[in-house]
């Protein structure tokens, strides 16, 4: 029978925190026929337990087991699984029980190595290191094979068991920690669907607001006026806008139909470290702006940028810093042009900020865009009238999501960057299609260089 698996944290438990999984400093272990066991981490072994310990959250529902972690700060994000699309639904239910007791068997090995690990001396504890990495890596394994079947049955069966809703449940909340909204999205629609129960109802209208959807968000929130309660500070914030949200998004999918029937808009593909995104460019309401990116795009400017910011439910920033050859050594360095454009931003037909939106970066002055450009990781309304956008995220939104993040606030609400990250990397960027006539931006120069010049970032709310 499905026992729920839950973390106690220290404050105020936030689902949708991307560092909702921390560096655990004492982890307790339950079954129903066994007493606690109490599993006390020393640093050195954090690094190596933290991810897997966070996916047991998915996996030891259904195996009996009670988790409640004491956390502080550092989060854990599952890999994908193989797919199981092209198996029988009546295999994908054999490797569901199959992983089910393979990773019953993982925790109890867990169990027993872990007490062994990190109840002896530093220096004892060597001698368990290799049966317990053991059980971590197998159980990592088995957690993987658990989720990716438990998924599938969740989306081919009509009814799913309770456990697997669970599974389910739990993994549309790791995609939407990882902002993967749409994917999280879909899930809980489906769990409500077979199901229907308030907490998921809840997460559906929270993530709606970041995901575009503010006519259903409005919805619920009307019906159930004691759940705003629940909004973080960006959901609240969007709330408080949402008449306006509504009413600019139903022009931007009118405009959005008009576009897709024209089907003639120009298109940028850019290859990233972490997969593909295809950019399609409002030319019709910001036509200097797209001239002048379609113009760098094939100059080759982009290529070898770095997402320089990139900050969870706020943007990912590129255009400023790039990879440059210096004396045959390939360098990092700051990246500007010698010009700056027309804004158009203050247009009557302007286009908003919503989630996967492409804007203009600026030196939070009129007419200071250049080179830099952001995607918008969830609705933006105060950067409206203040930066232009001129396109839209068309293929590749998870792809955004998975931007390394670098940016982040710290305890005072102060930005600060991330130390240790590695920044995502624009490999690559193409003009795919444009329309039949010459690009070339109106500019007051035309050098392109690299250049030690500081970049400029876009504002947070908090500036």
């Amino acid at each position: 029978m499905l026992v729920s698996a839950n973390f106690d944290r220290i404050g105020q438990p936030n689902p949708f925190d991307s560092h909702m999984f921390a560096s655990l400093n004492k982890l307790t272990l339950t079954t129903r026929h066994q007493p606690a066991l109490v599993l006390r981490l020393r640093p050195k072994a954090i690094g190596q337990s933290v991810r897997f310990l966070a996916a047991l959250v998915i996996g030891c529902g259904c195996l009996g087991f009670s988790v409640a972690a004491q956390a502080q700060d550092v989060s854990a994000k599952t890999n994908t699984a193989p797919s199981l699309k092209e198996s029988s639904l009546e295999e994908v239910q054999r490797q569901y029980n199959q992983a089910t007791e393979e990773l019953r068997s993982s925790l109890k090995e867990l169990q027993a190595s872990s007490v062994r690990f990190f109840n002896e001396s530093v220096e004892q504890s060597e001698v368990h290191r290799e049966s317990w990495q053991q059980a971590v890596d197998s159980g990592k394994v088995h957690v993987e094979s658990l989720r990716a079947a438990a998924m599938e049955l969740f989306r081919r069966q009509e009814r799913p068991s309770d456990e697997v809703i669970d599974l389910a449940f739990r993994s549309g909340l790791i995609e939407i920690n990882e902002e993967r909204y749409r994917v999280g999205l879909d899930v809980f629609k489906r769990a409500n669907s077979i199901r229907p129960t308030p907490r998921t109802e809840t997460f559906m209208a929270r993530v709606q607001l970041l995901d575009n959807e503010f006519e259903s968000a409005k919805s619920y929130f009307d019906k159930h006026p004691d759940q705003l309660e629940s909004l973080t500070k960006t959901e609240a914030y969007l709330f408080e806008s949402i008449d306006e949200l509504i009413s600019q998004f139903k022009r931007e999918r009118q405009l959005r139909e008009a576009e897709a029937k024209a089907n003639d808009l120009p298109r940028v593909e850019l290859l990233t470290t972490e997969g593909r995104i295809v950019l399609e460019l409002f030319e019709n309401e910001a036509p200097e702006t797209v001239a002048n990116f379609v113009y760098l795009v094939e100059q080759g400017f982009y290529n070898g940028v770095i997402f320089h910011k990139v900050k969870r439910e706020f943007v990912a920033q590129a255009g400023g810093f790039g990879v440059a050859q210096v004396d045959g050594v390939a360098r990092l360095l700051p990246r500007r042009l010698r010009y700056t454009i027309n804004d158009e931003n203050d247009k009557p037909v302007a286009r908003k900020h919503f989630r996967g939106s492409l804007s203009m970066a600026n030196q939070n002055a009129p007419n200071t865009a250049s080179g830099q450009f952001f995607l918008s990781l969830t609705p933006q309304p105060f950067l409206n009238e203040k930066h232009t956008v001129f396109g839209r995220v068309i293929e590749g939104l998870s792809v955004m999501a998975d931007l390394t993040v670098n940016f982040r606030d710290d305890d005072q609400g102060k930005e600060e960057p991330v130390e240790g990250t590695v920044p995502s990397m624009i490999q690559s960027a193409k003009v795919i299609r444009k329309r039949d006539h010459d690009y070339q931006p109106v500019q007051f120069g035309s050098t392109i260089e690299t250049s030690a010049a500081p970049a400029t970032d876009t504002k947070t709310p908090a500036d």
